[in-house]
């Protein structure tokens, strides 16, 4: 018996020796994509000292914080969430003469907003020694399957805080440069709309990107590129490569060979608080039948500076059309520090045996009795304020992020054209979207000028 194991062992280890490999097996599923083997993660593996893993990867979450969550009414196998928007009262009302006629009434007025779930998924891959090696032990800095999930949910929540700004295209830039470079590619036009700077805040490290001439994703140019780094200094991209032909306007949007994010993200703030300009038509509803489900977007035309008089009479103009009380102020840092020139331009300091400088918790009152603090968020573009009544935003949601383990585990092994591959992958999703009740409550202001203003 013994010799039968020693002379098994023997084959099989010359089978290994030779590169002989068994064919995989007909109907496995297969996933191909970038995988994580020591080599790659050399830099995480110990040499004779203890230490921690430091993470330079920058995210934050701004504004999903803004919507609560709505209550799910449909379960997993509902097409969409429905919601009756009521835009005209019942009744008429009148004054007559003794003996007059009763006012002839009109009936009640409503409108029907479908909000279709989006799906967001992810995914990671490890071969099988990056697994098994790279634990919390004398041997590595860390346990690598249980340190990259928290940061991958990093990775999520940021970008689901990407999208709640956005206007769900799924673009995130345009090129800008008439002969791309991939050493240091140019971009603008956050979200694909022209005027809002900022882009390089809609890329990553590491995600993957395609280009084309199109803003629905039609007629996309051939290649994949990968950004593998930020060159804020230049503010440019820093790719692998370059898709053929990529030219100048061409849009960008995540996506890899076999499928992208075009059309598919959430819709955003960008996109609800709008006045039909960027999205016309908003949860089944289009905005140039129904001048209701638009908001008050005051651009200013780069004519007039950003003052404190600017934002109380927006929020006025949108408080007398849609009866709205903004209570959240959301703004860029360049805007906050704009609006603070301009309070501190006539204020005058009351103690002057003491003082501390920067600024902090500005607030200001709208229509006498509203006291709203402004806020800032990192991946605004730098002329862009909203004023939002939060009670008007719903986050609807059939499951937060799940990792998915039918199999009875959430790794599954990676296969291919030639066979069974020593790695293993993990995948989840989630269904989610957000929407807006009454778009007429909030209003938007941008676009404003340099000059002008105070300090």
């Amino acid at each position: 018996m013994k010799v039968r194991n020693l002379l098994a062992f023997g084959f099989v280890l010359l089978c290994a020796l030779l590169g002989f490999v068994p064919a995989a097996a007909f109907g496995v599923p297969i996933m191909i994509g970038q995988t994580d083997t020591t080599a790659d993660l050399d830099a995480l593996m110990k040499i004779t000292f203890d230490d921690t893993l430091i993470s330079e990867v920058v995210t934050d979450t701004e504004l999903l914080d803004l919507f609560p969550d709505g209550e799910v009414i449909r379960g997993p196998e509902g097409r969409y969430f429905e919601t009756s928007q009521l835009y005209q009262n019942p009744g008429s009302i009148g004054a007559r003469a003794e003996g007059g006629y009763i006012p002839v009434p009109n009936g009640a007025k409503a409108a029907n907003a479908k909000i279709k779930l989006k799906k967001i998924m992810g995914a990671i891959e490890e071969t099988a020694e990056v697994l098994k090696k790279i634990r919390g032990d004398k041997a590595s800095f860390v346990n690598w399957a249980r340190e990259q999930f928290p940061r991958f949910k990093e990775s999520l929540s940021d970008e689901l805080d990407r999208q709640a700004l956005g206007d769900g295209s799924g673009i995130r830039a345009r090129v800008n440069m008439a002969t791309p470079n991939k050493d240091q590619l140019k971009v603008d036009s956050t979200f694909g709309i022209a005027g809002l700077d900022q882009p390089l805040m809609q890329f990553r490290r590491g995600m993957h990107l395609r280009a084309g001439p199109n803003a629905d994703g039609s007629n996309p140019r051939a290649g994949v590129m990968t950004v593998l780094d930020i060159d804020w200094d230049n503010d440019a991209l820093v790719l692998d490569q370059l898709a053929t032909s990529l030219a100048d306007d061409d849009y960008l949007w995540e996506g890899d060979a076999a499928d992208s994010s075009v059309g598919k993200e959430m819709m955003g703030l960008l996109g609800m608080v709008d006045d039909g300009g960027i999205v016309q038509k908003l949860q089944e509803i289009d905005r140039t039948e129904h001048l209701w489900f638009r908001s008050y977007v005051n651009d200013l035309g780069g004519s007039a500076p950003l003052t404190e008089d600017v934002l109380i009479e927006t929020d006025k103009v949108a408080r007398f059309r849609g009866g709205g009380r903004v209570d959240t102020i959301i703004m860029s840092e360049d805007a906050f520090n704009t609006i603070w020139k301009d309070l501190k331009a006539d204020r005058a300091i009351n103690d002057p045996r003491a003082y501390t400088g920067g600024r902090r918790g500005i607030t200001i009152l709208f229509g006498g009795t509203r006291a709203v603090e402004l806020r800032t968020a990192r991946k605004m573009p730098s002329k862009l304020v909203f004023g939002l009544q939060r009670d008007q935003f719903r986050r609807f949601v059939l499951h937060e992020w799940e990792w998915d383990d039918t199999t009875g585990s959430i790794w599954k092994q990676v296969v291919d054209n030639t066979g069974r591959k020593d790695a293993f992958y993990a995948y989840g999703s989630m269904h989610a979207e957000l929407a807006i009740k009454s778009p007429q409550r909030c209003w938007r202001l941008e676009n404003w000028s340099d000059s002008g203003g105070g300090g």
